[in-house]
């Protein structure tokens, strides 16, 4: 992963949404695999930081997050068009890491309030917070 990604995966959402696009499912398996790779990493797990970086060294991850966050409808559609349901978690936010400056919180206070959320007690207190999305087969 790169700086750059972030800049293309508005435009991947999209391809990947068009049945007309040839090479759909191939890019759908791409951003599931970004979205693996911009996860959040346990800065106190030294295995996983020797093997993945920290969160600190590739900044892109958060990037990554936020895009993915920004398009949320987008991927949602996409997963449907696939014959995956997506239900949002709203009854609770999960802590992530701590903001690295008081311009990166204001930031994400700024970023939340924008998406109609409230920041208090969560990103008003020094750290990120994210929504869980599940998604599933269609089914019983």
């Amino acid at each position: 992963m790169n700086l750059a990604v972030p800049t293309v995966l508005p435009f991947l959402f999209r391809l990947a949404s068009d049945p007309q696009v040839p090479v759909q499912s191939g890019l759908l398996d791409l951003l599931v695999s970004t979205a693996g790779f911009s996860e959040p990493i346990d800065g106190r797990n030294e295995a996983v930081v020797r093997w993945f970086g920290s969160d600190s060294d590739h900044p892109e991850r958060e990037q990554f997050r936020a895009v993915f966050t920004e398009n949320a409808s987008v991927v949602v559609q996409t997963l449907a068009a696939h014959g995956l349901r997506t239900t949002l978690d709203v009854s609770r936010t999960h802590p992530q890491r701590l903001f690295t400056d008081e311009r990166e919180r204001q930031y994400a206070i700024a970023a939340v309030r924008a998406l109609g959320g409230d920041p208090a007690g969560r990103e008003e207190n020094g750290r990120f917070h994210s929504l869980h999305y599940e998604s599933r087969p269609d089914g019983p």
